[in-house]
């Protein structure tokens, strides 16, 4: 990481004298009673490619070394997504010559305890590598050596499926009062589970499983047909809750506590679904997440950046839809509280039948637009129209907003991704590659603005009509004589179409805090 102290570390035996040599600097380091040497390089300024040299009781030469931007890409699947199962896989494949941007991916290990080490390589940007990698990761990291010339290295540390309480310390997670039903949760299922018999079912399904395999197999030989059936499915031999990938700390544990030595300038995260079940309590444990790994990496408020939960599911027909994610979206958008963070709303680019969109470019580059106005200072609008406040106004509500950019406007929006099977149109063929499918949206003004509801004091919304006046809109319903609340876009998958001029959503919000949906789930669900 250019223009801070960079740690540099490693393992020699007890009271072994290293020095690091690096870029004209020469810096000594003592390994202590455990085995580990820590030496601290000054900041360093952006180049490369350089060579290390450490040496102690033997030599090693580390070559084709960059000093840049580093960035943490962590989250679930939506983050895990690789390029080559993104949208335009093959062009962005055989177009990603950038030897100045780098990789490393954490290989997630079962550990009930920190680790201090995470086993990989960077890895170099080309054809032949950026197709295993986080597409997010990729296209912000992309963008941001675009923008400034510099290298880049990322570092992945993503899973599918789990929730945010498992890259928490478990330490972090204990100092708070309201995450005790989680830890009992865990503590219950750790209890109740009997490795005796968890491992005398596998073996009983196991042979089970060989004998109707084996059986198969014998009929599918003797048939004169094509075997209409798959492949029995092999049981999986039961793991212990202590070493559930769920677990509170699990992958704090083997894929981010070995990183907290290493400088870095911050992290983007992509998560939620799997917490969108506990929206509420979301509210606390990103927090927590963002405040401790902060405190774990000892950089101060480190930059930290938010994808919000696209749309998903059937598209919205009511005024107001009781639903988790828009919930859970509200929780990401309450993170922002914190110094240091901004958000990247991709509430359009969401597929209704795929909680996968494929698109990853556009999100990579509304993440670096983010980065490039909060972390670097480039003087852009960088999000879109957040809800700052709102003022009742006889029958009318007026709402305000922050990140108006230029401009409010009403944009209707064509989604240019052809469903989930764009990743597949947009390959090579026999005659060539097929053309590639525009990634960001196609905007186009709109006669009214969408997505408003308003309420009174039964909390009955009704759609509602909506006006831009200035940096505010207004907001009244024939149907609501004395108005107290205003939602947009609440709904799993919204109706909206506010934008500021810079063709950046607005994000989702209500002007209430009535109970909702999740406000009661503490626990989470096998």
């Amino acid at each position: 990481q250019r223009d801070m102290k960079v740690p540099v570390w490693g393992w020699a035996e007890p009271g072994e004298k290293v020095t690091v040599e690096f870029a004209g600097q020469a810096v000594q380091a003592v390994t202590d009673k455990n085995g580990l040497w820590r030496a601290v390089l000054e900041p360093l300024k952006a180049g490369g490619p350089f060579e290390m040299t450490i040496t102690g009781a033997n030599k090693r030469v580390l070559k084709n070394v960059m000093v840049g931007e580093v960035w943490i890409c962590s989250g679930q699947s939506n983050m895990y997504l690789k390029v080559n199962k993104a949208l335009n896989a093959q062009h962005e494949i055989d177009d990603a010559d950038y030897p100045k941007i780098r990789f490393f991916t954490t290989n997630p290990v079962r550990s009930t305890t920190p680790l201090n080490d995470v086993k990989n390589n960077w890895i170099e940007c080309s054809s032949k590598t950026v197709g295993d990698f986080s597409a997010v990761g990729y296209y912000f990291g992309r963008q941001l050596h675009k923008e400034m010339n510099v290298p880049v290295g990322l570092i992945q540390s993503s899973l599918g499926g789990v929730v945010v309480e498992s890259w928490i310390r478990a330490e972090a997670m204990k100092s708070d009062e309201s995450f005790k039903p989680i830890l009992q949760e865990w503590d219950r299922r750790i209890g109740q589970f009997d490795s005796a018999k968890a491992a005398q079912d596998y073996k009983l399904a196991l042979e089970k499983w060989e004998r109707e395999s084996a059986a198969a197999s014998q009929a599918t030989s003797l048939s004169t047909s094509s075997p209409a059936g798959k492949p029995l499915p092999k049981p999986r031999e039961a793991i212990s809750p202590a070493l559930d990938r769920n677990r509170p700390g699990a992958l704090y544990n083997s894929t981010i506590a070995p990183l907290t030595s290493y400088a870095i300038r911050g992290a983007i995260w992509y998560q939620g679904e799997a917490n969108a079940a506990r929206a509420y309590q979301y509210r606390a444990l990103l927090k927590t997440l963002i405040t401790d790994w902060r405190k774990q990496w000892g950089q101060g408020d480190f930059p930290f950046i938010i994808v919000q939960l696209p749309n998903f599911h059937s598209p919205q027909t009511q005024p107001v839809e009781y639903d988790s994610w828009p919930e859970l979206r509200e929780a990401q958008v309450m993170a922002l509280s914190l110094p240091n963070t901004a958000m990247a709303c991709i509430i359009e680019m969401g597929e209704a039948n795929d909680i996968h969109p494929t698109n990853k470019e556009e999100v990579g580059r509304r993440l670096a637009l983010a980065a490039m106005g909060k972390v670097y200072e480039k003087k852009i609008e960088f999000m879109g129209p957040m809800y700052d406040s709102s003022t009742i106004e006889g029958n009318k509500i007026r709402i305000k907003f922050k990140h108006v950019g230029s401009g409010l406007a009403a944009m209707d929006v064509k989604n240019p991704q052809p469903a989930s099977s764009a990743s597949q149109t947009a390959t090579t063929t026999s005659t060539g590659p097929s053309a590639v499918v525009p990634t960001k949206p196609i905007l186009t003004p709109a006669k009214a603005l969408t997505g408003f509801a308003i309420a009174g004091e039964d909390k009955n919304f009704v759609w509602a009509q909506a006006t831009i006046d200035g940096d505010s809109i207004v907001v009244w319903s024939d149907k609501v004589a004395n108005p107290v609340s205003v939602r947009y876009g609440w709904a799993s998958n919204p109706s909206g179409n506010l934008y500021n001029k810079e063709e950046l959503p607005a994000s989702p919000f209500r002007t209430d805090n009535w109970p909702g949906k999740t406000d009661k789930n503490q626990v989470p669900k096998d």
